[in-house]
């Protein structure tokens, strides 16, 4: 499904930007190649158990997002950035992503459980 959002209004007042792991790029930034948008700047605080949850946290903002604004892409965004910007893992990533296999697995086996079902 494609959104039907395409995000290219003021980068201010983008509905994205309530999102607090993302944020605009700096002028240096774009001008040493990165892109105008960042969907991964997180800042971990060092206690592991915290930055767990900030990652569950975040990714059940990303849900909500992804489903009022159907933008599926919002996770593929955060996890390239997450791959390109090199820095270590650290738990709010751990939190984000297993949230997200978390979900994933619930809706597949409801999925399969409702394929199952008789009436």
């Amino acid at each position: 499904m494609r959104s039907t959002k395409t995000h290219t209004q003021n980068p201010d007042t983008d509905p994205i930007m309530a999102l607090p792991f993302i944020r605009n790029s700096t002028r240096a930034e774009r001008r040493s190649g990165r892109l105008g948008r960042i969907f991964w700047a997180v800042t971990p605080t060092g206690d592991y158990g915290t930055d767990c949850q900030t990652g569950e946290g975040y990714a059940l903002l990303a849900l909500d997002f992804m489903a009022s604004e159907r933008c599926p892409q919002i996770m593929q965004w955060a996890v390239l950035d997450m791959l390109a910007n090199g820095h270590p893992r650290s738990g709010i990533e751990v939190g984000f992503l297993s949230t997200f296999g978390r979900r994933a697995l619930l809706g597949h086996v409801v999925k399969e459980a409702a394929d199952h079902v008789v009436f």
